[in-house]
C-alpha cells in the first residue's frame, strides 16, 4: 500500500517539480511512481525494479534506463540499500533537486559561481539539502514487505534519526576502513556493518586512525574478525607507548598542504567508482553534443574517486579530514597559487584532461605542486610538475 503524502511535504514538492521539468515524459511518469514509495521527506525508499515496473506499467529495462537518466540529471540519488541475502542488489532512492534549482522551482541564488557548488553531493540551499530530522524516526518505506524485509545493518544497529548525508558518509567510512583489516574478505561484512553503526562518530574516527597501529602491535595472524574487533573496540586497548607514537592519520584543514597532498595521492590511484553511460549520454554522443571521451571524463570527475568526493563533502561542511601522516613530509613541496591566475587555470585544465574532479570553490590561494616557471607553456609546466610530484609520493 502506498504511503499518503501531504501536499506541503518535500516529496510532494519534488513530484510537482518533476512534472514541470524538461525530463522526458516517461522519466517523469516513472519518478512519480517512485515517489509513492517515499516518505514525506523524500528519503530512502527501497522498491525493486520489478515493483516500479509493475506499478508504472513499463518493462524493467525501461525503468532502469529512466531511473539512470534521472540520476544523471540530478533529480535522484541512488545508492546501495545495504540489504543482506537475496536483497543485496536492491537500491535506495532519495529525492533531490539538480544543482541550481531550489525546492520552490526558483534557481538558487547560490548558483552563481560565488559559492560552493556540488559535484553530485547534497548542497544546502540549492534544493539538494536534506531537511533536519532530529528526533524523528528515519523512515524506510517499501510497498513489498514480502520481498523486501527491512533488514539493513543501519536498521538493526539502531541508526535512528540520522540524516541521509550522515548515513552516506558513515557507509563510505566503513567501506574505506574494512579493507584495512587482514582477511576481511573471508569474514561477514554484514555483522561488521551492524557493529560499525553502533559506534559513535568519534569512535569511528579513532578506529580508522588506530587500526593500522593495532595490526602492527598484535600481528596480522592474531587479528580478530572485523565484527569482533568493532564490538570489543579493540583499538582502545593499545598501550600508551603505541598510541603515543607518531599517529598514522592526522586531521588536516581543507586546502592545507597536507589536505591537498592527500587529495592528489587519491587521484593518482585508479578510479574505483562506477562509470555508467546512460541512454541520455549515448543520445548526446550520437547527436554530437558531447564526444564519448568528454562524457567519460565528466563521469570520472563526478563518480570515479568516491573518497575525494567525501573530502569535498567534509570541506563544504567545514570539517577537517583525516590524512595519512606519512604524506606530511611531501606537503612542503606544494606552493601557493592564486585562484584567478593563469597558472591556476592551467591546473584546472590538467584536471579536466585527466578526468579528475576540480574545485567549484577555493580560497584565494591554493597549494599545488611547484611549477618550473622557466617553462613558458603553462600546460606543459603543470604536466611536468604533476609528473615530478607523482614520482615523489610514489616512494610512500
Amino acid at each position: 500500500m502506498s504511503r499518503p503524502q501531504k501536499q506541503s511535504s518535500r516529496v510532494w514538492r519534488w513530484r510537482r517539480a518533476i512534472g514541470e521539468s524538461d525530463l522526458p515524459a516517461t522519466t517523469r511518469d516513472i519518478l512519480r511512481v517512485l515517489s509513492e514509495f517515499m516518505g514525506e521527506n523524500g528519503d530512502s525508499c527501497f522498491p525493486s525494479v520489478s515493483d516500479v515496473s509493475q506499478k508504472s506499467g513499463r518493462d524493467r529495462k525501461t525503468v532502469r534506463e529512466h531511473l539512470s537518466l534521472a540520476e544523471s540529471r540530478g533529480w535522484l540519488v541512488v545508492e546501495s540499500a545495504g540489504f543482506s541475502g537475496p536483497q543485496h542488489a536492491r537500491k535506495a532512492y532519495v529525492a533531490r533537486w539538480p544543482d541550481g534549482h531550489s525546492e520552490t522551482g526558483i534557481p538558487s541564488p547560490e548558483f552563481d559561481g560565488s559559492a560552493p557548488v556540488t559535484d553530485g553531493e547534497y548542497l544546502p540551499g540549492s534544493g539538494g539539502e536534506v531537511p533536519p530530522l532530529d528526533g524523528v524516526d528515519f523512515p524506510t518505506y517499501n510497498t513489498s514487505p514480502q520481498t523486501s524485509p527491512n533488514n539493513s545493518p543501519e536498521k538493526n544497529a539502531g541508526a535512528g534519526a540520522r540524516s541521509v548525508l550522515d548515513r552516506v558518509k558513515i557507509r563510505r567510512q566503513f567501506l574505506r576502513w574494512l579493507p584495512t583489516m587482514p582477511g576481511y574478505e573471508n569474514q561477514s561484512d554484514t555483522k561488521a556493518r551492524v557493529e560499525w553503526w553502533k559506534l559513535s562518530d568519534n569512535e569511528r574516527r579513532e578506529c580508522i586512525r588506530l587500526t593500522p597501529s593495532y595490526i602492527q602491535w598484535v600481528g596480522k595472524s592474531a587479528m580478530p574478525s572485523p565484527a569482533n574487533y568493532l564490538r570489543d573496540k579493540a583499538w582502545e586497548r593499545l598501550p600508551s607507548t603505541v598510541t603515543a607514537a607518531k599517529p598514522e592519520m592526522i586531521e588536516a584543514k581543507s586546502f592545507s598542504p597536507l589536505w591537498m597532498t592527500t587529495r592528489f595521492s587519491m587521484l593518482l590511484q585508479p578510479p574505483t567508482g562506477s562509470i555508467v553511460f546512460t541512454t541520455f549520454d549515448r543520445g548526446r554522443i550520437a547527436n554530437g553534443t558531447k564526444t564519448e571521451d568528454e562524457t567519460r571524463r565528466e563521469k570520472l570527475a563526478a563518480h570515479g574517486w568516491p573518497a575525494v568526493n567525501e573530502m569535498m563533502a567534509d570541506m563544504r561542511a567545514g570539517k577537517p579530514y583525516l590524512c595519512p601522516a606519512v604524506l606530511e613530509e611531501f606537503s612542503s613541496e606544494l606552493k601557493s597559487v592564486k585562484r584567478d591566475s593563469d597558472l591556476f587555470a592551467a591546473w584546472a585544465l590538467l584536471h579536466s584532461r585527466r578526468g579528475w574532479p576540480f574545485f567549484t570553490f577555493t580560497p584565494n590561494y591554493v597549494p599545488l605542486p611547484a611549477v618550473d616557471l622557466g617553462i613558458t607553456d603553462l600546460n606543459a609546466a603543470v604536466d611536468a610538475a604533476m609528473d615530478s610530484f607523482t614520482t615523489l609520493i610514489s616512494k610512500v
